[in-house]
């Protein structure tokens, strides 16, 4: 049920579910996480494998892919090569496909001149063990 709800394209106010859990990561209020923690610890149980690279669903290249929305005045923050880490749940795929599907679905059409779409290519180490690959 944790991966449903992380994974499901309903809104409430607008928003996907997952951006509410990535929210509360990112605030760090202890009350919630307490509630958080099982929801958490549930996803990554089922999404995160220490043996991937050797079942075969590692890309050969090790690059995965994200599509969104990004405003314009965040654009300089990322660079070829930047290293950063995400301070929630970062949903990628391995198809581009499947990430630009997200990136024409993040941005609304009257937005598109001041939040571009985007697509990253992020490049995951082979034995980085908190990639899964649901989807």
């Amino acid at each position: 049920m944790a991966l449903t709800l992380l994974c499901c394209e309903c809104q409430v106010h607008g928003r996907e579910f997952c951006s509410f859990i990535n929210q509360a990561l990112r605030d760090d209020i202890e009350d919630h996480l307490q509630d958080l923690v099982p929801v958490v610890r549930a996803i990554n149980t089922l999404c995160v494998g220490r043996d991937q690279a050797s079942k075969g669903l590692w890309p050969s290249d090790g690059i995965c892919f994200r599509g969104g929305a990004l405003p314009d005045k965040h654009l300089s923050f990322f660079t070829v090569g930047k290293k950063y880490r995400v301070p929630g749940f970062l949903a990628t795929s391995f198809k581009e496909k499947v990430s630009m599907e997200f990136a024409h679905r993040s941005t609304p059409a009257h937005l598109v001149e001041k939040q571009p779409m985007v697509l990253w290519q992020i490049k995951v180490v082979q034995d980085c063990v908190q990639v899964g690959d649901y989807k």
